[in-house]
Formats: structure tokens, sequence, C-alpha cells
């Protein structure tokens, strides 16, 4: 299986927005404590002019912060993103992957949203889905699924760092 797998199934497991997960570093898991630091995201398709050829160059880069205050949070990580956590480790070491950032390429360098979409499409197309599933359709499913087990929308709005409450009842 690829990284990209474990990356996925950490987004839908803890409801991360994908520059959450895109940014999440090494040194943002705290496995003794079983926590997760959700403190920032990724800023995707920066335009630049290159005065020295002319042509505009896009980038990405790291935003300390989240999209919103209320994205910074500290997840708890339960048994299945624990393991997934250290499958992905394990991983880093049959490939000899060294990177600080959790969401990388096989090369170590910082992944891209479209490159985990590329590889959830390659999943679903495993599967009878036949509706388009993206990496946001991941972190709906993620409150959706909250939310038909009973927890409650606060607590919700909460793990998923909706900026108020509004925003969790109008979608879920």
């Amino acid at each position: 299986c690829s990284r990209d797998f474990f990356i996925i199934l950490l987004i839908i497991n803890l409801g991360l927005r994908v520059g959450e997960a895109l940014a999440l570093q090494w040194n943002d898991i705290d496995l003794n404590n079983n926590l997760i630091y959700i403190n920032k995201t990724i800023q995707s398709n920066i335009l630049n002019f290159n005065k020295e050829n002319g042509n505009n160059v896009t980038y990405n880069k790291i935003k300390k912060t989240t999209k919103t205050s209320s994205g910074v949070r500290v997840l708890n990580l339960n048994d299945d993103v624990i393991y997934y956590i250290n499958e992905l480790k394990e991983y880093d070491k049959r490939h000899n992957i060294n990177s600080k950032y959790v969401c990388c390429t096989n090369v170590g360098t910082l992944n891209t949203a479209r490159n985990l979409q590329r590889s959830l499409d390659r999943l679903i197309r495993k599967t009878n889905i036949t509706k388009r599933v993206t990496l946001h359709t991941l972190r709906h499913t993620f409150g959706s699924t909250l939310l038909r087990h009973g927890v409650g929308i606060e607590v919700i709005s909460k793990l998923m760092g909706h900026a108020n409450i509004t925003i969790t009842y109008n979608k879920y």
C-alpha cells in the first residue's frame, strides 16, 4: 500500500482539512500521550511572477496557523489512528523516507492535495462507489458519522475546528 493511503485514513478518522493533513509534521504527534496538534495549514497554488523567464510560477507554503483560530486544536488519537501512524513510520523505515512531514512524497518532499486526490481516486476505482469522492468528502464523512453515533453537535464542531457551531449545524 502507499503512504497516501495512510494519510487518507488519518483524514477520515480525524476529520482534518486537507491543508491541515498536508502541513502535519512528526513533531505535531505525541504518541506518549496519544495526542495530535493541529496548528498550521498549507496555502496552495500561490501565484508568483518569475522575472527571469517572465512566467508565472505556483507554489505551496505552510502557514503557521489554521484556516480559523478555532482550527487550532488538540485531538485525542484512538487505537486505529495510532496504528496508522505507526504503520506509516514503518513504511518510511522500509523505504528509507526521511522527512519532517507526515504527509510527504516517497522522496520526503511535501506532498500536494492533487497527489492525495489521485491516490483517493485510485482507491475509489477499486470499490463500487460511483459518486465523486473528494478529500473534503472524507471530512464530511467524519462529521456525519459522529452525528449518526449520537455525538453532540458542539463536540463535533470543536473536533472539526469550525469557527462557530452554526457552520456545523448548517452542514450536518
